[in-house]
């Protein structure tokens, strides 16, 4: 399997789960994007400290909205396609949209992290 279909295997697992997670490395600790689950809706979120990258940059942000997210100030209200900023972290709505995370994770990899031409990401799925 492709980066994508590792990617879209992860997520669907994850969705399944009243209550889970998933993250993806790309074989570094600290170079990850992460999602958890109410069973619904997949909720990304990007920590302000712990990655090599964090979401205080401002690269992550511009990533979203390049997806067409919109920023929004209610985190407990927070609908699809729309993200948060909190002193903690970014945190974004990606509903069920299993095109949309995968699409968004390899763009992450590529244009936050820098890597290029990623052949396969490593997912750890937990409930």
């Amino acid at each position: 399997m492709g980066t994508h279909e590792d990617i879209r295997k992860a997520v669907e697992e994850t969705l399944n789960l009243e209550d889970g997670f998933v993250v993806f490395d790309d074989g570094d600790d600290l170079e990850y994007v992460q999602y958890s689950t109410d069973g619904v809706e997949l909720v990304m979120n990007w920590p302000a400290e712990g990655p090599r990258v964090p979401s205080t940059t401002g690269a992550v942000a511009s990533l979203l909205e390049s997806f067409g997210f919109t920023k929004t100030a209610d985190l407990a209200e927070m609908p699809a396609k729309t993200y948060v900023e909190e002193d903690d972290g970014i945190y974004a709505c990606f509903g069920g949209d299993i095109d949309l995370v995968e699409n968004f994770t390899t763009a992450a990899f590529e244009k936050v992290y820098g890597r290029f031409g990623l052949q396969r990401v490593n997912a750890r799925v937990e409930s």
